[in-house]
C-alpha cells in the first residue's frame, strides 16, 4: 500500500462557525427531547470539531469523500478486508481495501481499527462497492453517536442484540434488558465504545417493531435445509438467522449481502442476497461446548441459534476446552465442508444455569414422563426433560403436540448437573413426506428377510426404519455386519404413510466409546 502526506486539519475557529445540516436519529421521537438535542450535540461536537463541511467531490470521476467514525473492521479474509464508517450524517458505508488503497504518512492498514476518525476518498468497484483509495485516520472518538438498525438476534444471556445497519454492517450491542427487545424490528440506539472496544448502548427506541426492509451482511456458518433456515456469523462470530426460500443455492463459507423483510413474528426473510467473495477460509464463530470426544479428535459446539456443528481439533486443543464452556472461536473451512479449530480467540465463562436454544428433530416423546429426546443435523442427541410448565407450540402459534419426526426449535435451561430443562418448543414442521432427516441411537439389529432396521433411541425405545438395494452404509462392509450395541447414525426420508426409510446408516462408534453418546441411555 502507498502513503499520502498528512493533510492539515481543518482551522477548528472556522469549524466552529460553519453551519452544517446534521441528521439525527433521534429527531422523531416522543418523549426524549433533553435525550435527543444531548444526542445531538454530541455528535455535531464530534464531527465538526474534527472536520469541516459535508461531505465533498473528490476529484476524479465517481470519486467521493467520506468523513465519520469507523465502526468495524472485517479482516476474516485477509484478501478481502472491509470497514464500515458511519458518516457525520449517521449514515453507514462499507469500504473495501484494494491494493491501491493508500494511507497517510505513518499510517498503515494495521492501525484500522473501530472508534477511530477517519477521512475516506473512495470510487465505485466491482459489483457496485465502494473501493478506497485514501484514508486518513484521526484520533479516537470520544462521544456517543446514534444508530439505527433492524434487531437480528438477541442473546438474552449476555445482555446483547446485534443489529443490521442500512449498509449490511452487523454490529454486537451490549443493552439493557435485552430480553425484552424483539427481533425484526427497527431499532435507535445510543451508544459508545468501552476502552476493550465493545459497543455499549445507554439509551435505545423501538421505531417500528416490523422492519419493512434490511440489508445484512456474514458468513454462511450453518443452513437447515428442511426448515429453509440460513444462519451467518458477523466478524466477531455473532450469529442470526434468515429464511430463506427453496430454490437458494448458497453455501457455507460463502460471504452474502442479503436484503429481506421481517415477518410479524420477528423472522428475517431473505428476498434477494449477492455473494461478495468465493468460500472464506475461515470465519469467527461463538458457540457453547456441548460435547468432546477423544478419541475422533473432535467436539460439538452450539451457537447461539441453535445449530449444532461438529469440528476437528488438536488434542490439546480439546483439553483447553470444557463441556458447557462457551468460547468464541477462529474456524477453517475445508473444501468438503468440515469445520476445523484454529483458535480459541477468548472464553466467555460456562453456560450452567443460562438459556441456550437447540434446532433438531424429535425421535422419541414420552408424555406420561415428559422425556424428550432430540438429534440434530450433524448427528448428535440430546435427552430433555418437559414439564407442565413447558409451552409447546406449533408454528403459527397456537398449541401443539409432539410427535416423531418432528422439526422443532426448544429454548431449554442448561443446569449445573449437565441435564436440560425445556422451557419452549416451537413445532418448525412436521415429518412430511420426502422430508429428510438425521437419527441417532444404538444399533439393536437388522432383518435381512424384511430390511427392517432397528434402532435405540435411548431409555428403552425403538425406532423402525425400511431399507432397500439404495441404503448406503458408511464404516461397516454391510448393515449385517454391524455390531449389536455401536452407535449409528440413520439418514431417512419420510414415507407416504409416514414410515421411515433409511437411505444412509453410519457406524459413529461403539457402545463403549464415550464422547459425544455417553449421556445416551439405553
Amino acid at each position: 500500500m502507498h502513503h499520502i502526506p498528512h493533510t492539515a486539519r481543518p482551522n477548528l475557529l472556522n469549524a466552529h462557525t460553519k453551519k452544517e445540516r446534521s441528521s439525527n436519529a433521534y429527531s422523531h421521537l416522543s418523549g426524549l427531547r433533553p435525550f435527543i438535542a444531548l444526542t445531538s450535540c454530541l455528535l455535531m461536537t464530534v464531527f465538526t470539531l474534527v472536520f469541516s463541511g459535508s461531505a465533498i467531490q473528490a476529484k476524479g470521476v465517481g470519486q467521493s469523500s467520506h468523513q465519520g467514525l469507523i465502526l468495524q473492521v472485517d479482516r476474516t479474509n485477509s484478501d478481502d478486508v472491509t470497514f464500515s464508517l458511519l458518516d457525520q450524517h449517521g449514515t453507514p458505508f462499507t469500504f473495501h481495501l484494494t491494493a491501491n488503497t493508500r494511507f497517510a504518512k505513518h499510517q498503515s492498514a494495521s492501525q484500522l481499527n473501530a472508534d477511530l476518525l477517519a477521512s475516506v476518498k473512495a470510487e465505485p468497484g466491482a459489483a457496485g462497492v465502494l473501493d478506497a483509495t485514501s484514508i486518513q485516520l484521526q484520533g479516537h472518538n470520544k462521544a456517543a453517536f446514534a444508530l439505527q438498525g433492524v434487531v437480528a438476534s438477541v442473546d438474552a444471556n449476555a445482555n446483547s442484540i446485534t443489529i443490521a445497519l442500512s449498509d449490511g454492517t452487523v454490529l454486537t450491542v451490549s443493552v439493557a434488558h435485552a430480553a425484552t427487545i424483539p427481533t425484526g424490528a427497527t431499532i435507535a440506539v445510543k451508544a459508545h465504545f468501552t476502552a476493550a472496544g465493545t459497543l455499549v448502548a445507554s439509551a435505545y427506541h423501538i421505531v417500528t417493531s416490523h422492519a419493512p426492509h434490511f440489508q445484512a451482511r456474514g458468513i454462511i456458518s450453518h443452513m437447515n435445509t428442511r426448515v429453509h433456515l440460513l444462519t451467518l456469523v458477523s466478524p466477531v462470530g455473532a450469529s442470526f438467522s434468515v429464511l430463506q426460500s427453496q430454490g437458494d443455492a448458497l453455501h457455507v463459507g460463502e460471504k452474502v449481502d442479503i436484503s429481506g423483510n421481517s415477518d410479524n413474528k420477528g423472522n428475517l426473510k431473505l428476498q434477494s442476497f449477492s455473494v461478495e467473495n468465493a468460500t472464506n477460509p475461515s470465519l469467527t464463530v461463538i458457540g457453547m461446548v456441548s460435547a468432546i470426544d477423544t478419541t475422533a479428535s473432535t467436539f460439538a459446539l452450539v451457537d447461539k441459534q441453535g445449530n449444532t456443528s461438529t469440528l476437528n481439533a488438536t488434542s490439546d486443543q480439546l483439553s483447553s476446552l470444557q463441556v458447557g464452556g462457551v468460547y468464541q472461536m477462529e474456524v477453517s473451512i475445508g473444501s468438503d465442508g468440515s469445520l476445523t479449530l484454529v483458535q480459541v480467540l477468548s472464553s466467555q465463562g460456562n453456560n450452567q444455569g443460562n438459556m441456550l436454544s437447540l434446532e433438531g428433530t424429535v425421535q422419541f416423546y414420552d408424555a406420561s414422563s415428559g422425556l424428550l429426546n432430540m438429534s440434530t443435523d450433524d448427528g448428535q442427541s440430546f435427552s430433555l426433560q418437559t414439564s407442565n410448565q413447558t409451552t409447546i407450540v406449533n408454528s403459527d402459534g397456537t398449541a401443539g403436540t409432539l410427535a416423531s419426526g418432528q422439526a422443532i426449535h426448544a429454548l431449554v435451561q442448561l443446569h449445573t448437573d449437565g441435564s436440560y430443562a425445556v422451557l419452549k418448543i416451537e413445532i418448525q414442521a412436521p415429518a412430511s413426506t420426502g422430508n429428510q432427516m438425521t437419527f441417532v441411537g444404538f444399533f439393536l439389529y437388522y432383518d435381512a428377510n424384511s430390511g427392517n432396521l432397528i434402532v435405540n433411541p435411548g431409555h428403552h425405545h425403538r425406532l423402525l426404519f425400511a431399507t432397500d438395494s439404495n441404503t448406503q452404509v458408511d464404516g461397516a462392509s454391510s448393515l449385517d455386519a454391524i455390531d449389536s450395541w455401536s452407535i449409528v447414525n440413520v439418514t431417512a426420508q419420510v414415507q407416504p404413510d409416514g414410515s421411515y426409510l433409511a437411505t444412509l446408516v453410519q457406524v459413529a462408534g461403539s457402545d463403549n466409546q464415550g464422547g459425544y453418546y455417553s449421556s445416551m441411555h439405553r
